[in-house]
């Protein structure tokens, strides 16, 4: 049985778009670690340039628009050490674009990690920030009990195997090979109820619900809300002649890329 493990901490230089993360977001933020959660718990939050508040606005900017079902789900720290989740995608439906295969890769920000992995990708910096000791004694329960370290992308819960999910997507600057979510999570991942042929849109967590007194996290409890409902038919429908904007967003978020990259680098 794997256990789960929490850090409480605040992502810096998750960059943008090619590096797993989606149209309209550039990352802010500090680290803290609080000692007083006996699980540790990893948030990372981010500051987005647009608000995907509409299908359309998500529609215009994205390549394409699909609903399936996600497979192979594969955690992994990116050359940043940031936490990012990669997965298959089986396309059922095509709302808007040509896919480049019958099952796609998508890119997603957070996961649900091994921890000794990610303690292991970051060994100098926690070494740093914890003391070798600390951080040795970290990797051993690690190990020992098999800890699963659950990355929380701005309040959204991760992806799972066999999840039902409509997408809207743009190819990674990155990797051509690879999709990555329109708005990120936050904005462009919207959950697919089949039995009802309803699609809608979680309404994101406060940093609360995964770090509260109780020292749990909330993901995946049926209290998690949710907004834009609507049926996959009428969405079709709703977004039917959306003007295509997703070259220009292409465009622009690639000199956005470029300069967050240069940034880094100094």
């Amino acid at each position: 049985m794997l256990k789960k493990s929490y850090i409480k901490y605040s992502s810096m230089a998750i960059m943008i778009f090619g590096l797993g993360v989606g149209l309209s977001a550039i990352s802010s933020g500090k680290s803290n670690y609080n000692s007083n959660f006996s699980n540790p718990a990893l948030f990372q939050e981010s500051d987005f340039i647009t608000d995907y508040d509409s299908y359309e606005k998500l529609t215009a900017d994205a390549e394409i628009v699909v609903s399936g079902k996600v497979k192979n789900v594969i955690p992994f720290l990116n050359e940043y050490e940031r936490v990012f989740t990669k997965y298959n995608f089986e396309i059922h439906d095509v709302l808007k674009g040509v896919p480049n295969n019958e099952t796609i890769t998508v890119v997603n920000e957070g996961g649900d990690i091994p921890y000794a992995d990610y303690l292991e990708g970051r060994r100098e910096y926690l070494k740093a920030k914890f003391t070798p000791d600390v951080y040795d004694k970290l990797l051993e329960n690690a190990k020992l009990n098999n800890e699963i370290l659950n990355v929380y992308w701005c309040g959204v819960s991760n992806v799972q195997e066999n999840d039902n999910l409509l997408l809207f997507l743009n190819k990674s600057l990155a990797n051509d090979n690879e999709y990555i979510i329109t708005g990120t999570s936050y904005y462009g991942k919207f959950n697919f109820d089949t039995s009802i042929n309803i699609i809608s849109r979680e309404v994101p967590q406060e940093k609360s619900a995964f770090f509260g007194n109780d020292k749990s996290t909330n993901k995946n409890n049926n209290n998690v809300k949710s907004e834009m409902s609507i049926s996959l038919s009428d969405l079709s429908m709703q977004v039917a002649g959306v003007r295509d904007n997703s070259q220009e967003m292409w465009n622009k978020y690639k000199n956005a890329y470029i300069n967050a990259k240069n940034e880094h680098k100094k």
